[in-house]
């Protein structure tokens, strides 16, 4: 899964962020990505790679940040795991 290649919707799901944001930021070389046949493309390894590197984490809320890292790069959560995280998730707003 580490060499996997992500298009930007995918990139934007991984990072949790609108595609608009990331497209926006690979453009202005903030994000680690390649524009290939008009198209951007992302290494899923160099996406996590960056978002480990991040000092501060930027808008990543740290909790956020180190759930999606638990998650990356084994398997996605199982619907029972998924379920949980949305149920926790739901709290939290309240």
């Amino acid at each position: 899964m580490d060499d996997e290649v992500l298009d930007a919707r995918e990139a934007a799901s991984l990072l949790g962020v609108g595609e608009d944001v990331v497209v926006e930021e690979a453009a202005s070389g903030n994000l680690p990505g390649r524009r290939i046949g008009g198209e951007w493309r992302f290494s899923h390894a160099q996406l996590l790679a960056w978002l480990r590197e991040r000092p501060g984490r930027g808008d990543v809320q740290e909790r956020d940040f180190d759930r999606l890292l638990a998650a990356q790069p084994d398997e996605p959560p199982s619907p029972a795991e998924q379920a949980d995280r949305d149920d926790n998730d739901a709290l939290g707003d309240r």
